[in-house]
């Protein structure tokens, strides 16, 4: 009786967080074109840019060819998405914008932006005769 007790009146341990969120800040102009990225892809949009940037953990895991990224800023006026990774991948996002010596939010929003050119360039693209 005296056990169970004591268990009541101890503290709950607090476990470490399992999700980290990062919210970023996107251009609007960026915004809509990872937006309609997004919808011709049939994911929301925080699913395909954490998507976008696994793809590129991938690639740089394996040392395929990336395209060059373009760190833009949205000057603290743009519009916020909030991008949850579990605590592996957090991991891999930060050591990556590390490697490239930027910040986190940078070099998230980065491979996003070029994910969703990339994307936009080749649907304007005009199919090749056979």
């Amino acid at each position: 009786m005296g056990k169970g007790r004591e268990t009541l009146m101890t503290k709950p341990t607090k476990l470490p967080p399992k999700i980290f969120p990062v919210c970023i800040r996107f251009q609007r102009k960026s915004l809509q074109d990872i937006r309609l990225a997004a919808a011709r892809d049939g994911e929301i949009v925080t699913v395909w840019i954490r998507e976008a940037v696994l793809s590129r953990l991938a690639m740089l895991d394996a040392n395929l060819p990336c395209p060059t990224l373009r760190f833009e800023t949205a000057h603290g006026v743009g519009e916020p998405a909030s991008v949850r990774f579990k605590v592996p991948e957090y991991r891999r996002v930060r050591r990556a914008a590390t490697a490239d010596g930027q910040h986190l939010g940078s070099w998230i929003r980065a491979v996003a932006v070029a994910r969703a050119t990339e994307h936009k360039g080749s649907e304007t693209r005009p199919a090749e005769a056979s």
